[in-house]
């Protein structure tokens, strides 16, 4: 599929900015899908990149080992069965107002955290895709899957306790997964395990890096996009070719919380976690080794 115009693949580890930068994104004029969930992730590419991982009898929370090795899955039927998908009815929901993929006629791409594992599937696809790696520091990143984790469970209570006032109603809602929960506590509960999965797609993207020509892969540090937000979204803007004007470029930064950069420096308890981690060697890479 290397006649169609190539996309721009957003990825990095869940919790680390993907979702505000890409929205920053779509503002300015990059096109990242018609249906879309509300943390910016193109439904039609998340339902693909769930089921490319089941078949390898993994999920985004649950890995044994990065890079996964597609090989062993029949990789070659994956992509064929993908091109189908995208050359079929069903890529139009994603499509909105476009024809077909072939005449698109704006910058696009889409939003995925899991892109960092299912890469080498998406580059057999797009030979030239672009590649924006988005990355955050752990103890944010676990502390914040946590916090999610905690506040479902609060949700769930409150729907359950709910819907069983109305007949037949909670049966629904479960089937439509609205509070399905997917999370073991066992995981989510502990910053370890958090931070161990944030090493597992922080290395698997900086593997993704090193097999990439440099004008196809960039990389976005969060806490440096909170700091100085106007040169960083600049950057980014002239790496994907996005032409944007400086008053939509002003007014699409007005949603940034610059608060959230080292969030974790609040709690004590988290403060201990990172002194525990700091001198690991992937902090130490991404410049994250002396925060305090």
């Amino acid at each position: 599929m290397s006649n169609i115009p190539q996309p721009i693949i957003i990825m990095g580890m869940h919790r680390s900015g993907t979702s505000i930068i890409s929205s920053i994104l779509e503002n300015i004029g990059l096109f990242i899908g018609n249906e879309k969930q509300g943390d910016f992730e193109a439904i039609f590419f998340l339902n693909i990149n769930d089921g490319l991982l089941k078949k390898a009898n993994l999920s985004w929370d649950n890995l044994e080992e990065v890079p996964i090795k597609w090989e062993k899955h029949n990789k070659e039927v994956l992509v064929k069965e993908i091109k189908e998908k995208i050359n079929s009815k069903h890529f139009k929901h994603f499509l909105k107002k476009q024809k077909s993929i072939e005449q698109i006629d704006a910058l696009w791409g889409w939003k995925d955290p899991r892109n960092t594992l299912t890469f080498d599937i998406w580059n057999e696809i797009f030979p030239q895709a672009k590649v924006l790696h988005i990355y955050r520091n752990p103890i944010d990143v676990a502390n914040s899957l946590r916090k999610r984790y905690l506040e479902s469970l609060d949700t769930k209570k409150y729907l359950i306790k709910t819907l069983k006032k109305v007949p037949n109603v909670l049966a629904e809602v479960r089937k439509e997964r609205r509070i399905t929960n997917n999370y073991n506590p066992s995981f989510f509960v502990d910053i370890e395990y958090g931070v161990s999965l944030w090493e597992m797609y922080v290395s698997e993207a900086l593997r993704v890096k090193s097999i990439l020509p440099s004008e196809r892969y960039m990389e976005v540090k969060y806490e440096l996009f909170l700091d100085a937000p106007e040169k960083e979204l600049n950057k980014v803007i002239d790496f994907i070719g996005l032409n944007c004007s400086k008053e939509k470029l002003n007014n699409s930064l007005a949603v940034l919380n610059k608060s959230r950069k080292y969030a974790f420096l609040n709690s004590q308890y988290l403060i201990k976690q990172y002194q525990k981690i700091k001198q690991r060697k992937l902090l130490e890479t991404l410049g994250y080794e002396a925060i305090i």
